[in-house]
């Protein structure tokens, strides 16, 4: 990386985790405690923001397990859930101009391209607003890997859009709702007036990251959805098509993805391919039931039309 204060990068200078360090708006608040990864792959990345310290603290989960927890839980677990940003799409970089479009976004869209200037300073990355005035500081990993992979995906049945990249022995997911939110309030506000079935639906999307473990098992780690930590993504890569392990309403669940855009090197690695270099913990594995299972396949074969791409790009 180079220490001048006008170069500017591309994705591939940029591979795997670039974590924030300082966020300072035009009146000066800055906020040095919010838990930022961009995690980017060749093209296509995986961005989740998530609350630490007090703003606002983390509540008790206990029991709150599965969508049907979340929908009914406690004004608190939904202040801590709307206090959440995440989001996934394509990074681009055009001089110093760099855009970062969405395809999946957890909070409603703000209306504004993403858009910020880049320049490096030293071996921090710095971002400066466009569209508002704020800096931003960004720090790559020493060592990016190269080995890289993503696709870009549309569930069958529902249309909705998905991103997942692969970055060496670590992933980014993001999966949208079947039907953007409109455009103006923030997410916290919109569930604490919902009812319980509205708030199902305004939590059907997520974004997580997470490592590959030795055993080939896809870990995630870290999620807009509590209870999808430990699960094991399980990805499986059919050419056109992809499947994914979820968990719904009725329980564990298999996702049907057609794949729109694929990127890099090959996505599934083998087992034992690619070594972390931390010990992931081993995840509660959910198996989809068997009729699940042949419900999902019964889509497949029934799907065979692909639905016009939505262009989701804010």
């Amino acid at each position: 990386m180079t220490s001048s204060p006008a170069a500017v990068t591309t994705p591939e200078a940029l591979l795997g985790p670039v974590r924030r360090s300082l966020y300072r708006d035009a009146e000066g608040r800055r906020d040095e405690t919010t838990q930022v990864v961009w995690f980017q792959g060749p093209g296509l990345y995986v961005d989740l923001r998530r609350p630490a310290g007090l703003h606002p603290p983390r509540p008790d989960l206990t029991g709150l397990t599965g969508p049907a927890g979340l929908a009914t839980a406690p004004a608190p677990v939904l202040r801590w859930l709307g206090a959440h940003e995440g989001f996934a799409g394509t990074f681009t970089v055009t001089g110093d101009l760099a855009r970062w479009d969405r395809l999946v976004d957890l909070q409603p869209p703000a209306g504004v391209p993403d858009e910020g200037r880049l320049h490096w300073d030293g071996t921090t990355l710095v971002e400066v607003g466009v569209h508002s005035a704020y800096v931003e500081h960004w720090h790559p990993e020493p060592a990016p890997v190269a080995d890289a992979a993503a696709v870009r995906l549309r569930e069958r049945g529902s249309g909705r859009p998905g991103v997942l990249v692969r970055v060496g022995a670590r992933f980014g997911v993001a999966r949208g709702r079947a039907a953007p939110l409109p455009p103006g309030a923030r997410l916290t506000a919109l569930l604490l007036r919902a009812d319980a079935q509205e708030r199902a639906a305004l939590l059907d999307c997520e974004v997580a990251l997470g490592r590959i473990d030795p055993d080939g098992r896809w870990v995630v780690e870290m999620s807009t959805l509590p209870y999808r930590e430990g699960d094991d993504l399980a990805p499986v890569d059919a050419g056109d098509r992809f499947t994914t392990c979820d968990v719904g309403t009725a329980g564990p669940l298999v996702r049907t993805w057609d794949v729109v855009r694929r990127e890099g090197t090959t996505l599934l690695p083998a087992p034992g391919g690619h070594r972390s270099d931390e010990t992931a913990a081993a995840p509660t594995q959910r198996q989809p039931a068997p009729d699940q299972q042949t419900a999902a396949d019964h889509e497949i074969a029934a799907d065979h039309q692909m639905a016009g791409e939505r262009d989701a790009a804010q």
